[in-house]
């Protein structure tokens, strides 16, 4: 018999946040396991800010809303990188519970230091019939390349090492035999962003109208670099 998916929500200093436990084939004791260990797991994720706790469903996880600017100057090491593996596993010191490693070649260095392989580390994922997951958390997919913004890291490890949560993830798309960037669900680009590009491109010879949709990684990684504190 399998149970329905019950849904909660978790208030924290940067708004509402919801975990799912989803479950597949789960026998009736190791669902209630799961939900038992559920206020644990949060506050293992938020490493001890919870604040508050609702039964009420929402529509998605709430954070602080960064612009361009902001993204690229709190940022520690931005990077461009192509997706190698992905992967989910119990997390060693607390093992009802999961993470998922995302691991990228990197493709240039943008900002700070990094080497030639880089593993994010993402809270939540699948393990056997048991998938437990954030609202809104960064989703990337195997050989697609991306420009990664993170913030520093820290222990215990952030929910998501991206800053701004989701915003610092960027896709690159090849369109046209141009590398062009995307939103991280290969949407047009946050108002901010082509606000800054154009003033990186300004007095530039050539330069494209800022009203373009379509926004060529170079141009891009330009304005990162123009944008970061001097």
């Amino acid at each position: 018999m399998l149970g329905r998916c019950d849904r909660w929500r978790w208030k924290h200093p940067c708004g509402a946040l919801r975990l799912a436990l989803q479950r597949c084939e789960v026998l009736p004791r190791q669902s209630r396991r799961v939900k038992f260990r559920t206020a644990a797991l949060v506050r293992a994720l938020l490493g001890g800010i919870l604040v508050a706790v609702s039964a009420t469903t929402v529509q998605a996880t709430i954070v602080l809303a960064l612009d361009f600017v902001e993204q690229c100057a709190q940022a520690e090491t931005i990077v461009v990188g192509t997706v190698r593996d992905i992967m989910s596993r119990r997390i060693a010191t607390n093992p009802g519970f999961f993470e998922t490693l995302v691991t990228l070649t990197v493709d240039e260095v943008v900002v700070g230091a990094a080497a030639d392989t880089l593993t994010l580390r993402l809270a939540g994922g699948e393990v056997g019939a048991i998938r437990q997951s954030i609202d809104g958390m960064p989703e990337l997919a195997p050989g697609e390349r991306y420009v990664v913004f993170l913030d520093r890291e820290q222990d215990p490890p952030l929910v998501s090492p991206i800053i701004g949560f989701n915003q610092g993830l960027y896709r690159v798309d090849r369109t046209a035999g141009t590398d062009v960037v995307h939103d991280r669900l290969g949407r047009a680009l946050p108002e901010t962003a082509p606000a800054a590009l154009a003033t990186a491109r300004s007095g530039a010879a050539g330069a494209t109208p800022a009203a373009q949709t379509e926004h060529a990684l170079t141009d891009f990684l330009a304005a990162v670099r123009a944008a970061r504190p001097r």
